[in-house]
């Protein structure tokens, strides 16, 4: 089968940083099968609309040169479109031009790659291109959806994600709440299916230490990560038998060194920068406890590679992981602005390494169904789907020409 992928968060080398997820699903995706996978990555133009009108190509962002890139063996094609991302309705309705501004460079891709079926992994603008793809070429699709309720709040961005969902031989969510919410939209070819988590990732529960209680988080420094959070509800009364670790880099970081300062906790908490990925796992085995209240978060693979390690975790409610374990038994979320319900949940599993090992034990079990191979599976089930859809097709066709002829 001929695969083309539609994702409009990946990496472009020099110019773009954003998570790999895709590219690593994909890689694990192509060990198992003998698939091909072609890539499309839609590249917003300048919003400079003054430029694009009067064509000073200078003003455009450096990448909308680019027209092609390699990224781990995988060939991907940049198509640039034009929108505005701060409004639902505006980045709806200008997703269209996706199609319209590339479309004879589209027809080749599709054509000359014989593609089977196309996966997109957002709503706008790449659900909305394999929407265009399918009424032009008839090629069915995929979509994949994270957070992506707020486009149901609005009239012309709802018109256009119906749209989308309506014609998808298959959806998948990684997040609950959405997951929820297409449900109540009456829609039934809907699965949640998380990112997977390496094997790497897998270790023993740890044994009950002598020493201090070693807490950890990691993630980008940024506001919505609420790690001034954690260290509020660390400061008192229990930071005496307590190590702090905070991997991570960003703007909050002036902020949060201030909070350490004020609270007189330099003595227990360590700031780290960067751990590459392949060393991660090594730093949080030394640790009993994963603490990132993230909200909004869309999915959070950091929790489930935490809870692989054989740390307990504690997440916010209604983000990230939320749904996938069960409270208070294989996870503890928590309100990410109440400070004292953070305090009681550091303090329960801080205190009690009986509860901490339990806990850990029990969401490490599940996790261990969401590995790559399992999502791979997960996937191809999926896919194959198409190939039963054209057979059907196939089967009506012949039969009606039996008939007729």
């Amino acid at each position: 089968m001929n695969i083309l992928s539609i994702a409009s968060v990946l990496p472009i080398p020099n110019y773009i940083k954003e998570n790999d997820v895709i590219f690593k699903y994909y890689d694990h995706y192509c060990q198992k099968t003998s698939d091909n996978i072609f890539f499309i990555r839609p590249i917003i133009y300048s919003n400079n609309l003054f430029a694009i009108l009067s064509n000073k190509w200078s003003n455009y962002n450096k990448v909308n040169k680019l027209k092609k890139y390699e990224y781990n063996n995988f060939r991907v094609e940049l198509l640039p479109y034009i929108t505005k991302r701060t409004s639902n309705n505006i980045h709806a309705v200008m997703s269209n031009s996706l199609y319209s501004l590339n479309k004879s460079k589209l027809n080749k891709i599709v054509k000359k790659n014989n593609i089977d079926l196309t996966h997109a992994q957002y709503l706008f603008p790449d659900g909305l291109l394999a929407l265009r793809l399918k009424q032009k070429n008839k090629i069915n699709y995929v979509l994949t959806l994270r957070s992506e309720t707020k486009y149901f709040d609005n009239f012309f961005s709802n018109y256009y994600s119906k749209k989308i969902l309506e014609e998808a031989l298959y959806i998948t969510t990684l997040n609950y709440k959405t997951y929820l919410h297409l449900k109540k939209l009456g829609f039934s070819n809907v699965e949640l299916i998380p990112h997977g988590v390496d094997t790497s990732f897998f270790r023993k529960i740890k044994q009950q230490s002598k020493e201090k209680v070693r807490i950890l988080s990691i993630g980008n420094l940024i506001k919505l990560k609420n790690i001034d959070k954690v260290l509020c509800a660390l400061a008192e009364p229990i930071n005496n038998c307590i190590k702090y670790t905070i991997i991570g880099q960003g703007p909050e970081y002036k902020n949060l060194c201030q909070i350490v300062k004020e609270k007189k906790m330099e003595n227990i908490v360590e700031f780290i920068p960067h751990i590459p990925n392949e060393k991660i796992v090594d730093e949080i085995v030394k640790h009993d406890i994963f603490v990132l209240p993230s909200f909004p978060e869309t999915f959070g693979r950091v929790y489930f590679e935490a809870i692989a390690a054989g740390l307990p975790v504690i997440c916010a409610k209604d983000s990230g992981v939320y749904g996938y374990f069960e409270d208070k038994k294989e996870i503890l979320y928590v309100d990410p602005n109440n400070i004292e319900e953070l305090k009681d949940s550091l303090n329960l599993l801080i205190k009690n390494f009986d509860i901490r090992k339990e806990m850990a034990k029990k969401a490490q079990k599940k996790v261990c169904n969401f590995t790559w191979s399992d999502i791979v599976k997960k996937f191809q089930q999926i896919y194959l789907k198409n190939i039963v859809v054209h057979k059907k097709l196939h089967d009506k066709k012949a039969e009606y020409n039996s008939i007729y002829n």
